[in-house]
């Protein structure tokens, strides 16, 4: 059975950039990638709602964004999807502070080797795989599937570290189930285990 080609999205305002990374991959046998384009950061923001998207390659001076900002308003956006840094020469310790932050890592772009990349797309996308699925045993409530109070705290942390950057609010909303414990008590944690799975749902 032929598996799908890796569907890449690269994130860079040069549109010839795209033609010479296509072109330099074409070389590339051992993996099938299908590269799309976003010119901005609101545009690749769009294109990840459809899904679909393996990985991004994702520069960070953008005609919308600039900097770390763009790392981080792309990874709160898709945490899911692995994020390859692009950087200028002069930007390798902005890069680390990516990696740091969540990419599964940099390149200067002007040293991008075909070979190398397509490896490297390939460890980032299994990677990311793998780390997800562990970081979900521990942020994940196993009877809902919504975060526990440690997954709150740490994708809470990410938004606020946004906020702060792009200078924008941030909303959350409280809410308090009545008399939960009454329910455990009198109809026992079966029932109680029942309501929070509608509380769930509805959520």
């Amino acid at each position: 059975m032929q598996q799908r080609p890796i569907k890449i999205l690269l994130v860079e305002s040069d549109r010839e950039y795209l033609d010479d990374l296509r072109e330099r991959l074409s070389t590339v046998r051992q993996v099938d990638l299908d590269i799309e384009w976003a010119g901005e950061l609101s545009e690749a923001l769009a294109r990840l709602t459809q899904g679909g998207i393996d990985a991004i390659l994702l520069d960070l001076d953008l005609p919308d964004s600039s900097g770390m900002v763009t790392f981080e308003r792309a990874y709160a956006f898709a945490p899911s999807v692995p994020i390859i840094v692009l950087t200028a020469e002069a930007d390798e310790e902005v890069g680390i502070a990516t990696v740091q932050g969540g990419a599964q890592d940099y390149m200067v772009k002007e040293e991008v080797q075909a070979s190398v990349l397509a490896r490297s797309l390939r460890h980032a996308i299994e990677r990311h795989r793998l780390l997800s699925a562990l970081r979900s045993l521990s942020l994940i409530d196993d009877l809902t599937g919504l975060y526990n109070r440690r997954g709150f705290s740490d994708l809470g942390e990410q938004y606020l570290k946004l906020a702060k950057r792009s200078g924008r609010g941030v909303t959350m909303v409280y809410l308090d189930l009545d008399r939960f414990k009454t329910i455990n008590d009198s109809l026992g944690h079966h029932v109680g285990d029942r309501v929070l799975l509608k509380v769930a749902d509805i959520l």
